[in-house]
């Protein structure tokens, strides 16, 4: 390693190291909310966006996995909690849009946080359904899959399984599909979830199980993306903080990954009718989303 590069390299672990240290010398601040999916529906930017604001402090990294998964690999809670160590004057959230899906997780929250607001993001599922498989595409072909086949997977989680291992080529689109269609037939877990994360009533209904619908809140993903100061400050009305003029506020978009194709006549027929009954009752609960 090159001098220079030596001295980066240490330099940052000593930054590292006293962060921690410093961190440590704050109170522990439970959460005071969560973005609780969906997936592919923005809300990475709307972590970054929220984390901008002087009142708020979002958790780094933005998706912290503990009640979906973390618990389950000999994580305690107190090893969740030492992520909201800080200044005790500010709001802290977390960010992990599995957490609306899985089935185990909303109860679980709700028994450890029986009064948190949980803040859920709404995209198209058709739109997002395309998205998420190209999220998948864009991490075989960097090679993260790679980490998956060394870290412990879920008993529900087949992606690896399924989309990833002995592969030498992404399946397409219409392939992972098929997979899930076969899945849902056989009743056999719940990733990967292309499809079924777009489902949203369900997962809807059973956080309004636990939680009365004030401490929820719905957002289209047009309205953060194409009137993002606005929704930004109906999200800080609900949370409690004050509203702002987002001056400075960097809207660059998180985690967006180009396509290499578009989403075919074919496919897009498919899944418009696959969710058309879903999203009709979804409508005539909540009203129309401008998602």
């Amino acid at each position: 390693m090159r001098k220079e590069n030596l001295l980066g390299f240490y330099a940052g672990k000593i930054e590292y190291v006293f962060e921690k240290y410093l961190s440590s010398l704050y109170p522990i601040n439970p959460p005071s909310f969560m973005i609780v999916g969906a997936q592919k529906a923005g809300t990475g930017s709307l972590h970054y966006y929220l984390n901008q604001h002087p009142q708020l402090k979002g958790t780094k990294p933005k998706e912290l996995h503990f009640f979906d998964r973390k618990q389950f690999l000999g994580h305690d809670f107190s090893d969740y909690l030492v992520n909201f160590r800080g200044n005790a004057n500010k709001k802290y959230f977390e960010s992990t849009p599995i957490y609306m899906y899985l089935p185990h997780v909303v109860p679980q929250i709700h028994e450890a946080f029986p009064d948190i607001k949980l803040i859920v993001v709404l995209r198209n599922p058709v739109e997002r359904a395309f998205s998420a498989w190209n999220h998948y595409r864009v991490k075989f072909e960097k090679g993260g899959h790679n980490n998956m086949a060394k870290s412990q997977q879920m008993p529900w989680d087949y992606i690896y399984e399924y989309f990833y291992r002995g592969r030498s080529k992404m399946p397409s689109f219409r392939e992972c599909i098929d997979i899930e269609l076969r899945m849902i037939e056989e009743g056999k877990g719940f990733e990967p979830a292309i499809l079924r994360r777009g489902l949203y009533l369900e997962q809807l209904e059973r956080i309004w199980s636990y939680y009365p619908a004030d401490n929820v809140k719905i957002v289209g993903f047009n309205d953060l993306t194409q009137n993002t100061i606005d929704t930004l400050n109906e999200i800080c009305k609900f949370i409690g903080v004050d509203s702002i003029e987002w001056k400075y506020l960097n809207s660059q978009p998180r985690n967006s990954h180009g396509y290499t194709e578009k989403l075919s006549s074919d496919d897009r027929a498919f899944l418009e009718s696959f969710y058309f009954e879903g999203n009709e009752k979804l409508f005539k609960k909540i009203g129309p989303v401008n998602w």
